[in-house]
C-alpha cells in the first residue's frame, strides 16, 4: 500500500499548471489526501522558488471531482490534518495558503 509520494516541478510564469497522474486499482473506495504546497515547504525550499498561493484541482477524465484553496478555511481542515498526521505527512500551518483536498476515491 502507498502511503505517500511527492513530485515537484517548475511552474515558470503566473497562469501554468502543473499537472500530475495516477491510477487507482482494486475493489472499493479509498480515502485519499491530495496537496498542492507552496508555502508549506519554506522550510525546505528557498522561498524564492515556491508557488505563494496553490490552488488544487482534481480530475477524472475532464470532470473536476474535488478542489480546494487554502486548505485550512475549508470544511474538511480538521480531517485533512488529522488524516495527514496518520499518513507522517509534515503538518501544515493553519490559515497558510496551501491547498489540500481530501476525498474518496473510487
Amino acid at each position: 500500500m502507498l502511503s505517500n509520494l511527492s513530485t515537484r516541478g517548475e511552474i515558470v510564469e503566473d497562469g501554468e499548471h502543473l499537472i500530475g497522474g495516477f491510477v487507482l486499482a482494486g475493489e472499493g473506495a479509498r480515502r485519499l489526501l491530495i496537496r498542492g504546497l507552496g508555502p508549506g515547504l519554506a522550510e525546505f525550499i528557498p522561498i524564492e522558488e515556491l508557488v505563494t498561493d496553490p490552488a488544487l484541482a482534481v480530475f477524472y477524465g475532464r470532470e473536476k471531482i474535488a478542489e480546494n484553496d487554502d486548505w485550512s478555511f475549508g470544511t474538511a481542515s480538521v480531517e485533512i490534518a488529522e488524516l495527514g498526521n496518520s499518513l507522517g505527512a509534515f503538518p501544515l500551518s493553519s490559515g497558510s495558503l496551501d491547498a489540500d483536498s481530501l476525498f474518496l476515491g473510487t
